[in-house]
Parts: C-alpha cells; structure tokens; sequence
C-alpha cells in the first residue's frame, strides 16, 4: 500500500532544515570575523540598569505565550539567550524588581522605570528582550543579532503572524517541541 506524506508537513521540515544550515554557517561567519566576541550594551528607559551581552546569541525567537503578551503590554516578545558567560549586567540586585513567573522562569525590571531588562531561565540562561535602548548598535546590526528563528507559544498568539519561521505551538525546547498546525487551534 502506497502513503502519499503530508506535502505540508515535509515543507515546514525543509523551511526548518535550511534554517538551521544557514544558521550553522552564519555562525561560522561572524566566528571568523570576530563579530561573535563584540558585545553590545543596552538600558532600560531610564538608563539606570545596564546590561551588556556577546553579539551571537544561542537562538532567538518570537514569544506569545500569555505571560510575555501580559507583562509587555504587546501581541508578542522577541528575546535573545545567551549563556552565562556571555551576559553581564553591572545593576545593583536592589535596583532590579524581580517577578517569578513559573518555577524555571524569573523576570527583572528596572525598580525605577519599569522597563523589563532580562530574564533568567532554570538559574543559567538569560533572556534579554530586543526592546532594549541599545548604545553604539546600529539598527542592520541589532536586526541580525536578534533575527528570530522561530515562533514559540504560536497556540497561545493573540493574532497571525504570516512569516516562514518555524512555529511551535508550545514550548521550542528541543524533545519537547512540537510544530503548530491549523489542527493546534484552540
């Protein structure tokens, strides 16, 4: 008996593995070009919480989930993760507003503005939204550094988003993603 596969679900695969390829060599570009060791400094509103962090981060992606719509105020978050080693933020922790939202997941804010600075995922990664008031980072740079590759909790968005990214319908952690189909509508 013959199966004919689901043409769609081949097409998100194939968008998915040129996304990786052309990341895999986008990272091996700016390796040798010595942009991944450049870092870059941002604030929040006020300027009072600085934080810095490597141009290359470890993924990038566009967030619905309901906590993110909720405590930005907008239809979506783009953030970056960046290791540890590649984060830094020199505000002192009495100047930082912190909000557990799950229990791998805490948020600070700048204790004056308001502004949401970072994220801290299981204790070692830090999220750092996009929105930040970067210094010395011209818009063609900031854009490459926080090009999204996917769409996380596109089950959860408050609209569509009509792009070739990737969508998961909950979380994007590799083992545990799964991708969003019409049939994932709530």
């Amino acid at each position: 008996r013959f199966v004919v596969p689901d043409l769609h679900v081949i097409h998100r695969s194939l968008i998915l593995l040129s996304f990786c390829v052309r990341d895999f060599f986008v990272g091996i570009a700016m390796e040798k070009s010595g942009e991944e060791s450049k870092s870059m400094s941002g604030t929040c509103y006020c300027g009072k919480v600085v934080i810095s962090v490597q141009r290359i981060p470890m993924s990038c992606s566009i967030c619905h989930c309901s906590t993110c719509r909720s405590l930005t105020g907008a239809s979506f978050s783009t953030q970056a993760l960046y290791k540890s080693t590649n984060f830094e933020c020199n505000t002192k922790e009495e100047d930082l507003w912190k909000i557990d939202t799950s229990k791998n997941v805490r948020r600070l804010r700048c204790r004056d503005c308001g502004s949401p600075v970072f994220g801290v995922l299981k204790g070692n990664i830090f999220v750092v939204p996009k929105n930040l008031k970067w210094q010395d980072v011209d818009r063609k740079t900031l854009d490459a550094v926080f090009e999204p590759k996917h769409h996380m909790y596109y089950a959860d968005r408050s609209m569509d988003i009509h792009d070739e990214l990737p969508k998961y319908a909950g979380t994007s952690f590799p083992g545990r993603a799964v991708l969003w189909t019409a049939d994932c509508r709530k």
